[in-house]
């Protein structure tokens, strides 16, 4: 993969999807927007949230062609699975708990590392 633009901070003129968790870009917020060549060229959106996750959690560290949408979110998801385990297990354990959805566990990450 080429990167063409580097991420820039955008601002929406209209509503757009993540393209790492793909969850909604509302109209008006900021996003960032980069440019990619692999085969063809393309323009990658993302949450600011979801750029600074993926960050520290060193997802760039470990792909050489860029984190695609599946490598952020099974990295969230077993993200999530280690911090209930070694936090929470108690409650993570119990017959009644419900695991959330992707969303729900994005944002209990991005809690746990203040990144809201």
């Amino acid at each position: 993969m080429e990167t063409i633009q580097s991420p820039t901070e955008t601002k929406a003129i209209k509503d757009h999807k993540c393209d790492f968790c793909l969850g909604k870009i509302e109209k008006g917020s900021k996003y960032l927007k980069s440019v990619h060549k692999y085969d063809d060229i393309y323009s990658w959106k993302t949450h600011k949230q979801c750029s600074e996750i993926a960050s520290r959690l060193k997802m760039y560290d470990h792909c050489d062609e860029g984190v695609t949408t599946d490598d952020f979110i099974e990295t969230i998801k077993e993200e999530y699975s280690n911090l209930m385990s070694n936090n929470q297990n108690e409650i993570y354990e119990s017959k009644d708990f419900v695991m959330p959805n992707f969303q729900g566990q994005l944002q209990f990450v991005l809690s746990h590392y203040g990144i809201l």
